[in-house]
């Protein structure tokens, strides 16, 4: 009896497996979203993931300037705020930033554990981002920018496509400066208004558009 309970249940599973092997349930997969990520989109996200692992940043360096990778600012504590919620510009580089830290160590290692490329920030760079929001703000700016232009130059695009490029980034940035505007402003809430309260600019807008300064 035992035996015709197994063949019976071999023949019952054996044909869905080898249907759900031949026609797997995508259904749960994340389907693709072009118009949401347009190429420079993709420039700033794969800039700031290729900057982080070539200069190494790490350790305090990285906390500083993703203070809590599960939220756009840390409740309580406005100061460590580094980005703007919904900018079109802060978005990738902060998804980025989230991958970065929550990387794994490299295969193939003995004895020990490295999970990035450089060295890691120079001790001035360090200084800088310890110092007062502003002040680290720059240093944050100053990063994104060696990132982003290290990154184009490396596509060695014709001067036609380079340009396309910058403008739509200067575009995104106008978006990104209206949306910290709205903000301060108190427009959306007032919660967002005490955690951008003394901004005078986005540091990643300012750092991944340079057009018209």
């Amino acid at each position: 009896m035992k035996f015709f309970a197994i063949a019976f249940l071999s023949l019952v599973i054996t044909p869905a497996l080898l249907h759900s092997q031949a026609h797997p349930d995508r259904s749960a997969e994340n389907p693709k979203a072009p118009h949401n990520y347009t190429r420079e989109h993709q420039l700033i996200f794969f800039a700031v993931l290729e900057g982080l692992y070539e200069d190494g940043v790490a350790g305090e360096a990285l906390e500083l300037i993703l203070p809590d990778p599960l939220s756009m600012f840390v409740e309580g504590h406005p100061e460590k705020t580094n980005f703007v919620y919904s900018c079109p510009l802060c978005m990738p580089a902060f998804n980025a930033f989230q991958l970065y830290a929550a990387r794994s160590p490299f295969y193939g290692q003995k004895g020990t554990r490295y999970n990035t490329f450089g060295e890691g920030v120079s001790d001035e760079m360090r200084a800088r981002l310890k110092g007062a929001p502003k002040e680290r703000r720059q240093a944050i700016q100053d990063l994104i920018r060696r990132w982003v232009k290290r990154r184009l130059d490396a596509l060695t695009l014709t001067e036609e496509a380079r340009t396309s490029i910058e403008e739509n980034l200067k575009e995104m940035k106008d978006k990104g400066e209206a949306t910290l505007k709205r903000f301060k402003d108190g427009s959306s809430s007032d919660y967002f208004a005490k955690n951008y309260d003394g901004w005078e600019k986005c540091p990643i807008c300012s750092g991944a558009s340079w057009m018209g300064e």
